[in-house]
Parts: C-alpha cells; structure tokens; sequence
C-alpha cells in the first residue's frame, strides 16, 4: 500500500464511522437534512471519495474476482457499501434502503471513472473526442426520436385540446399516429413497431396493477374513454420509449455483447424481475437479491462493444443499465411535471420524482434489453435456419 494514501484511508474510514454513528444516534445537523436528497447524494460522495482513495492506497493493484480483473480499492469499497447498509437491518434507528446501498456504488464507479479520465488527460486526442462526442449525440438523439416526440406530445397536450376528447385519449391518438409516421417515413422498421407494441402491453398490465386502488403506487386522475381498468391507453407507450431506445441504439451503436449469459438464463432474470414488481406489495421485496444476482452472477463479466464512427468503445454493461436508467428518471421527471401521471405526493402540487425509482427504472432497463438482445437472438436463429 502506498504509505501517506494509506494514512488518508485510515483517516476517512474512521469519518466515515463516525458519520454512521450520527446517523445511528439520530445526530446528523438538521441543516444537513433539510438538503433536498442528502441521504443518497451522501452515499454517492462519501462512497465514492472511498473508492478512490481506497484505489490508490492500493496503488491501483487489480485482482482476479470472479474471472475479471478487478481493482482492489473499490471492491473493497463496494464491500463496505453493502456491509454498511445491511447492518441497519439489525437497527430500530435505521432502515435498510437499496437506493442508497445503490448511489454508494455508482458513486465509487463514477469517481474512479472520473480519476481514469483525468489521469489518461494528456495522452487524449481532443479534436477526436470532441468528433466522437459530436457524433455520438446525434446518434443518441436520433436512438430517443420516439422518446423526444412523446415527451413533446406530452408537452403540447397542456395546451393544445381537441373538444369532446379527453387529453390522456389525444395522447394516445397521438402516440399511435407518431408510430405510423415513423414507420411509414422509414425511421423505423416493422420489427421494431412490433417490439414497441410488446413494451406497451407489458407495460401496460404493470400499469394496471400499480394503479389498483389496494396497490396505489400512482395515479391517472384525469377522465378518459380510452382506458383499461382506469388505465389510459396512452401509458404503456412510456415503457414502449424505453424499449424503443434500446432496439434504436442497439442498431445504431452496433452493439456487441461479450460474456453474456445465455438466453434462458436471462429469460428467467426479466420473468423474475417483472414478476417482484408485482409480488413486493404483498410479499418480501426480492430486489436485493435481484441486485446480487444481476452484479454478480449475471453480468459481472458482461462488457457491451459499440461504435461510434470507426473506433469501437467498451463499457462494463452494468454501467450502461445504471446510466439508461438515470436518464429514464430525468425523463419521469418531466412526463410527472406535464401531467401524463400522479405519485400521491404529487396530487396537489408538483414535486420531483424520488431517487429511490432509479433503482426500478435500472431493474426496467434490463427487461427491456434482455426482451431485445432475445428478439434479435431469435430472429438471427430463424434467419439462419431459413437459410439452410
């Protein structure tokens, strides 16, 4: 170990007790509570500060875990996050909370992609990367077309009406006339509206069921003709945007998948994943073990390949369901902002969505792309038995 970083480590681990014994003995000042989302932003700052010292108090050494090679520091980190959070299972001050065992992670993954970052600096080609990152938008944007235009529907529908046509009915009229424009002008393919409308129904029976008066986790207040148990119909396309920009970028980014696990076995993740969304309201939340499954068993030694323009980027794939995922929150704000649903505290006046729903909105994401990476799997099979 590096000698004065292994002073510093010392030193934060012991703040970093200390900090949990305020927290345990309800200590913390309130000038620090009253911060909007201080809790998660704690564990994203503090956890990541962790993992990087931890990083180079180790000098960097990486270890085989599990068939990959990986940094010493931040595993142990990560190690620390989790033994962290589970202890306060055994408290009656605290309370296990995922989101936050989530952020402490993401903050250490993303404070050591920031330290990769500034320490390669001088050896980066800035004209290049800024083409790249040029590119890469445009791509991106192109990737969330459908996503950008049902959020603008969204928008629109607040001031624009039709008489005698309930909003949440525009939207859905709307929704569906985009989808015909996108395919007739070619922006999108058959397959790819066939894949759009599985999101959508599998969207919608969650929908259904996440709005039931005994389950109440959300809300459409306004009237419709359009709707399915109270449903509006419109709904399911917010799941649909998702599954939409995965099958787009998939293609647009040629994506390649290194060590996935097979296909029944990501079969049986989505039916396990989709089926706790259901069963958390009346049994045990299986979520973390969905996590433990998914970081470590599933798609610990997942890499996604991708293209920009020539050069081909990887990423651990893990990292890229945590980043879809925070943006799909972003874009949850903005549909809440416009209306298109309630959470009950929202009913009376706007506030923004908690972080707790990225950890759902990262669990959506592999459904999507597993529903994605399994349609283009079975497609390539049937093409090459077609062929023969």
């Amino acid at each position: 170990m590096h000698k004065k970083t292994k002073y510093l480590l010392t030193i934060f681990v012991l703040f970093l007790i200390t900090v949990s014994f305020l927290a345990y003995n309800h200590l913390i000042p309130t000038e620090i509570k009253s911060i909007p989302f201080y809790d998660s932003i704690g564990h994203f700052v503090l956890f990541g500060l962790l993992g990087l010292i931890a990083h180079y108090a180790f000098n960097r050494k990486r270890v085989p875990v599990f068939g990959r090679m990986a940094p010493i520091g931040p595993t142990i980190a990560i190690a620390y996050a989790f033994i962290d959070e589970s202890l306060q299972v055994l408290s009656s001050n605290r309370a296990f909370d995922l989101a936050d065992l989530f952020f402490g992670i993401f903050g250490i993954l993303m404070f050591i992609t920031a330290a990769w970052f500034i320490r390669n600096i001088k050896v980066f080609d800035f004209k290049f990367l800024i083409r790249e990152l040029f590119i890469f938008t445009l791509k991106e944007l192109r990737a969330i077309l459908f996503p950008i235009l049902f959020i603008l529907i969204l928008f629109a529908s607040n001031y624009v009406s039709i008489w005698g046509l309930p909003r949440y009915d525009l939207l859905f009229i709307a929704a569906v006339l985009v989808q015909v424009g996108l395919v007739a002008f070619k922006l999108e393919t058959k397959d790819e509206a066939k894949t759009i409308f599985l999101f959508h129904i599998i969207g919608l029976c969650l929908e259904i069921f996440k709005t039931n008066p005994a389950v109440g986790s959300w809300s459409y207040p306004e009237a419709g003709y359009l709707k399915i148990m109270g449903v509006p119909l419109y709904s399911g396309f917010m799941y649909a945007a998702v599954g939409s920009y995965v099958a787009h970028a998939w293609k647009i980014m040629k994506l390649r998948l290194v060590n996935h696990p097979s296909y029944k076995a990501s079969v049986m993740l989505c039916v396990a994943i989709y089926l706790n969304f259901f069963t958390n309201h009346f049994i045990y939340d299986f979520r973390i073990f969905l996590f433990l499954a998914i970081f470590i068993i599933y798609y610990y030694k997942t890499n996604v390949f991708y293209t920009i323009t020539t050069k081909e980027y990887k990423m651990p794939i893990i990292i890229s369901f945590v980043l879809i995922g925070f943006f799909v929150w972003i874009a949850e704000n903005m549909a809440t902002f416009y209306g298109a649903w309630k959470y009950p505290g929202q009913i009376h006046e706007w506030n923004m969505v908690s972080f707790h729903k990225i950890t759902s909105w990262f669990l959506l994401v592999i459904i999507c792309f597993i529903v994605v990476a399994y349609l283009k799997h079975f497609k390539n099979d049937k093409g090459r038995l077609g062929g023969k």
